[in-house]
């Protein structure tokens, strides 16, 4: 039986420099591989081009390629992030900067 192309079945799947390997190819997703290494499953499952969930035991992760798939959600800063960096482009030191920064806060 010849291998389909472009499959992992038989290969490696490394996450956070563990590789599990001898990946077996399932049916459940469009792609979906899942492999075991030291009583720990992973299983990647593609759902369309560039986007897929990868499971780790109990853990699952979005995964996406930029500009694929789904619209990733928008990073919001905390309050104090955006004082800081106001803070520093106004150069406030030492008293002013702290009262800038209670005030900011608020």
């Amino acid at each position: 039986m010849r291998k389909k192309r472009g499959t992992l079945d038989g290969g490696t799947i490394t996450w956070r420099g563990k590789t599990f390997p001898n990946v077996k190819e399932r049916g459940d997703c469009k792609a979906n591989f899942v492999a075991t290494r030291d009583g720990v499953t992973i299983e990647l499952c593609t759902a369309t081009q560039g986007v897929a969930d990868l499971t780790v035991g109990k853990d699952t992760f979005e995964c996406q390629m930029p500009g694929r798939g789904r619209p990733m959600p928008p990073v919001v800063e905390d309050p104090f992030t955006e004082c800081t960096r106001d803070a520093d482009k106004r150069h406030l030191r030492g008293q002013a900067r702290k009262k800038f920064m209670d005030e900011c806060v608020l």
